[in-house]
């Protein structure tokens, strides 16, 4: 497998982290940067969220963070089980196209301490649900999530 890593997002990397949220690649599916990065900010302490750059040969690419899916509010994956560990993601310009092979080794990782892993990206876009089926997530149930926006469930289990 390539060579990706995942380190500790922190207040350093929020300047970076805007400019990727601008683009329009990104924008389309994580609108308004500047609440976006407010929420990444105001987590970073929050010690059930895990907060990550993902990394290809040390060059940052992408963010994720994953949690207790039942932590919040999300009703689109209240049936799942009670260990689920939800996950949300977005690439850097440097990202694109290596989201499926790190996402399947993050997905590996943290199948060793939970049963499921949950995603919900809004089903138009074509290129994350792609990316999550080859990193082994699959799913084709429409939900509604706790804003009441149809999302697409996809689970990869152990």
């Amino acid at each position: 497998m390539a060579d990706y890593g995942f380190r500790s997002a922190t207040g350093n990397d929020l300047s970076m982290l805007t400019g990727w949220l601008t683009q329009l690649q990104v924008s389309r599916w994580w609108p308004d940067a500047g609440e976006q990065v407010a929420k990444i900010r105001n987590r970073l302490s929050d010690s059930a969220i895990i907060q990550l750059i993902v990394t290809h040969a040390e060059t940052p690419i992408a963010f994720v963070q994953h949690y207790p899916a039942r932590r919040w509010p999300a009703p689109q994956f209240a049936h799942l089980a009670h260990d689920t560990v939800g996950l949300d993601m977005f690439s850097g310009p440097s990202g694109f196209g290596h989201g499926a092979a790190w996402l399947r080794k993050l997905g590996d990782q943290l199948l060793d301490n939970a049963s499921t892993l949950a995603l919900d990206p809004v089903a138009g876009n074509t290129r994350a649900v792609r990316a999550c089926r080859k990193a082994g997530f699959d799913g084709d149930v429409i939900r509604k999530d706790a804003q009441g926006a149809p999302v697409l469930v996809m689970t990869r289990r152990r």
